[in-house]
């Protein structure tokens, strides 16, 4: 008779994972994952954040280099009408006029300052190059519509004051057509805001945003002086029909509150939408805006920078805002 045969000793069987230890793995890696996102968002928000800081505070030591050269920091415009092009205008940026200063002297020496530079539509030919040439240090790196088209864009805008008749007082860190001198800045150059962060428009073609873009305002007599708080009453309740505008800040060459200057006549990221009209550089909301979580990054006129909460008050804003008042700036 054949006995049987025993099976043989040391040797073990493998086995697989089932279907539920399957998916508890699954689980556990996918809440993993849900604590850790988060954090790396907020790190790399936080990266995005200091490298726009760093932006400003190279424009302010650019502003106070071109102060030491020509006496004052830039005018806020520089503005003639050529004599060969029909009467349109030159309204060159102050950020041109700071090219040399964050070491971009070839691109500063490449603008011909004598054609007109108004608005997208008046640019000439011999000024397209220099338009389309990306500069990283006008550029805030948490904005997602700095792509350069058409034309390269911007994110810091220099500070116009508070608009009561918005660019004629002349109380911003910024003159209209004239140098600042620092010795204007009877608030204190710590206490005033010299540029300030804003988010840039969606472009051609691109979706309309509130709190991206602009309404352009169809007033009766758009040259009309009016004060800040009108233009914010106007601003809340858009008449049907308002242009929807989506190139603010769409280019560093132009002077204007669309695309290199702003207003502080409301607080950063304000429920209350920019409009207004195309007159001069621009007049009505074009206020302070981030895509920073709860404020923007500033640059005061000493060179330092600050972060300004989205729920600073009013008052506290446009007395940071204004460089000759006499407010008390607390920090």
């Amino acid at each position: 008779m054949r006995m049987p045969i025993a099976p043989a000793t040391g040797t073990t069987r493998s086995r697989g994972f089932s279907l539920i230890e399957a998916l508890i793995t699954i689980g556990i890696i996918g809440v993993l994952a849900g604590l850790l996102l988060p954090a790396m968002q907020a790190v790399r928000g936080a990266a995005r954040r200091a490298q726009c800081s760093n932006n400003l505070k190279q424009l302010a030591l650019a502003l106070h280099s071109y102060a030491g050269d020509w006496g004052g920091f830039p005018p806020a415009v520089i503005s003639y009408p050529p004599p060969t092009f029909g009467g349109k205008r030159v309204y060159v940026s102050p950020q041109s006029l700071l090219l040399p200063y964050i070491d971009q002297s070839n691109l500063y020496n490449a603008i011909n300052f004598g054609i007109p530079t108004a608005f997208e539509e008046d640019l000439a030919e011999g000024n397209l190059t220099a338009a389309r040439t990306v500069v990283q240090t006008f550029l805030c790196p948490s904005d997602p519509h700095t792509g350069a088209v058409p034309y390269a864009r911007n994110s810091y805008r220099g500070n116009l004051g508070i608009c009561e008749v918005c660019d004629l007082q002349e109380r911003g860190a910024f003159m209209l057509t004239a140098a600042g001198h620092p010795q204007s800045f009877t608030d204190g150059l710590s206490n005033t805001v010299c540029l300030s962060e804003k988010v840039i428009g969606s472009g051609p073609g691109g979706p309309f945003s509130p709190f991206r873009d602009w309404r352009e305002a169809y007033v009766d007599s758009p040259s009309a002086a009016r004060s800040a708080d009108t233009w914010i009453d106007l601003c809340s309740h858009p008449a049907i029909g308002w242009g929807e505008r989506t190139d603010g800040g769409s280019s560093w060459i132009f002077s204007g509150a669309i695309y290199t200057l702003f207003y502080v006549s409301v607080p950063p990221n304000s429920s209350v939408p920019d409009c207004g009209v195309r007159v001069g550089l621009g007049t009505g909301v074009f206020g302070a805006r981030s895509y920073h979580p709860g404020g923007v990054n500033a640059a005061m006129a000493d060179g330092s920078v600050r972060w300004v909460p989205s729920g600073i008050s009013p008052r506290l804003w446009r007395a940071m805002g204004t460089k000759n008042l006499g407010e008390i700036i607390s920090e």
